[in-house]
């Protein structure tokens, strides 16, 4: 098999159900193609591009990932595509109900679980968010850290977390977990976002591959796993609206962080 008939992609873990089915589907539609996918958290993913690794596609689940790549010159020029868009949500242990964000202060949330900031995208938008809230200082001595939101479900589930933030389409893929599902005007909009590292410039088939994961065909598939198209997924940059996510003990230190 020669190297056009291999495409390696790395690929954000969300993204894992969504992504193998569309894979499916492309390899139906080209034989003869070799496409492995390793997945994981964005932030490592990227680091190891940046060292290296042979990759020909990159997703991530957030856009600073490709930014960063990009930047430091990893990304082939205008190969980058933004696909659709995700939603934050709080897994809650069973039993466990929350209407506000504020309410993660209280008693019946002792333990939260959270990705690490530095290693995936949903971490770190937790974290920029709950700063941005005023409520990150507040919870700190609540939190604890694994490594991506595969995790952060499994300690949901069985029940070593009160709760914990992943993203909506880990829900889809998860059923009969409880969950608050957090507007969107509270943090800044999700963006999927797909590029060709350096490695595949010589690649037709991982930039064809690419370009069906952005198709009509791929953006359906995507959404049926709970994913948005960006028009329905981006959310609103410094809302008003603070009523409808925080109580309102915690309104005036919202509004002075937005200032």
């Amino acid at each position: 098999m020669t190297a056009q008939n291999k495409i390696q992609v790395a690929a954000a873990m969300v993204l894992r159900n969504a992504l193998m089915d569309i894979r499916k589907m492309f390899m139906e539609k080209n034989s003869g193609l070799d496409i492995a996918v390793e997945f994981g958290p964005s932030g490592v993913l990227s680091r190891n591009i940046e060292k290296g690794q042979a990759v020909d596609l990159f997703i991530s689940a957030g856009q600073k990932e490709i930014d960063r790549l990009a930047d430091k010159g990893f990304i082939l020029p205008d190969s980058r595509k933004s696909l659709v868009g995700n939603q934050m949500v709080v897994m809650l242990k069973k039993g466990l109900t929350m209407n506000y964000l504020a309410d993660l202060t209280t008693d019946q949330f002792r333990n939260i679980v959270l990705p690490f900031p530095d290693k995936a995208p949903s971490g770190r938008y937790a974290k920029e968010m709950l700063i941005r809230l005023g409520l990150w200082d507040v919870l700190t001595e609540k939190q604890y850290f694994v490594d991506d939101v595969k995790q952060v479900v499994e300690a949901v589930a069985g029940g070593e977390a009160d709760a914990g933030f992943a993203w909506y389409a880990d829900i889809q893929a998860t059923p009969g977990l409880d969950y608050y599902r957090i507007p969107q005007a509270a943090y800044e909009p999700v963006m999927v976002t797909a590029a060709l590292p350096l490695y595949a410039e010589k690649n037709i088939s991982a930039k064809k591959f690419l370009e069906y994961i952005a198709s009509e065909e791929g953006i359906i598939t995507l959404e049926k796993y709970g994913f948005t198209r960006p028009e329905q997924g981006q959310g609103a940059k410094r809302p008003h609206i603070l009523w409808k996510f925080l109580t309102p003990s915690y309104e005036d230190d919202f509004v002075n962080a937005l200032l």
